[in-house]
C-alpha cells in the first residue's frame, strides 16, 4: 500500500487529476511490491529466523523507499535519476531530509504496519504462491496495455 498511498498523497498535493498513465504507474508500484512481497514470502519459507529478518527488511526498505521517492518528487518536482545517488552520501542532505518529514505520523504508521504484518506472517503455501503469480501477471499484463500518453 506503501507507493499506491504516496502516489496519491501526490496527485492530491500537486492537484493533478488521474489519467492513464498514473494507472500505468499504479501497476508498475504493484508489481514491485509483489516483488517485494514475493521476496518475503521467499525468505518466510525457509522457516529460520535469518529469513523473517531479511524478509522484515526486505518490506521496511520497501516502505522507507516509498516515502523517500515520495519526499523528492515533492520538494524538487521531478523524479529521481541515478545521477541524485550521491546525495545519500551527503550527511547534511540526510540530516535534513530526516528532520522534515512531510507526513511523519503517516511513515510511522506504515512502517509500524509493515513490521507486525511480516512479524506475524505465516510461511506462504502453494495456493497462496499461485495467487501470487496470477496477480504479478495481471499487474504486469495491466502494464502493458495502458496507454503511456
Amino acid at each position: 500500500m506503501a507507493p499506491w498511498l504516496t502516489r496519491g498523497l501526490l496527485l492530491s498535493e500537486k492537484h493533478l487529476a488521474l489519467n492513464p498513465v498514473d494507472l500505468r504507474g499504479a501497476f508498475a508500484d504493484a508489481s514491485v511490491a509483489l516483488l517485494v512481497v514475493g521476496g518475503t514470502g521467499f525468505f518466510l519459507a525457509t522457516r529460520r529466523w535469518w529469513g523473517r529478518v531479511i524478509g522484515l527488511g526486505l518490506v521496511l526498505s520497501f516502505v522507507l523507499l516509498s516515502f523517500a521517492i515520495y519526499e523528492f518528487i515533492s520538494v524538487f518536482d521531478s523524479l529521481y535519476a541515478l545521477g541524485h545517488a550521491h546525495f545519500l552520501g551527503d550527511l547534511t542532505f540526510l540530516g535534513g531530509s530526516a528532520l522534515h518529514v512531510q507526513h511523519s505520523v503517516l511513515l510511522a504508521s506504515m512502517a509500524a504496519l509493515a513490521i507486525g504484518a511480516t512479524v506475524w506472517a505465516r510461511v506462504p503455501g502453494k495456493l497462496w504462491w499461485r495467487w501470487w503469480g496470477v496477480a504479478l501477471g495481471a499487474c504486469i499484463f495491466g502494464q502493458w496495455v495502458t496507454p503511456t500518453s
